[in-house]
């Protein structure tokens, strides 16, 4: 049975998504991709939504 929705999303109020911070010495960087088909729709009804 999976458990429940987990979201990091602060424009909802809903911060209960699993996560880890901590300090990592050195110099790097990320690089992220983002693949998909995203197709805008009408406006958001989610008053606490970015516009």
């Amino acid at each position: 049975m999976p458990g429940p929705l987990l979201q990091l999303n602060v424009e909802i109020d809903k911060l209960n998504s699993q996560r880890v911070v901590r300090e990592i010495p050195g110099d790097f960087s990320l690089t992220v991709k983002v693949k998909g088909d995203f197709r805008p729709a009408d406006k958001s009804t989610n008053l606490k939504s970015v516009s």
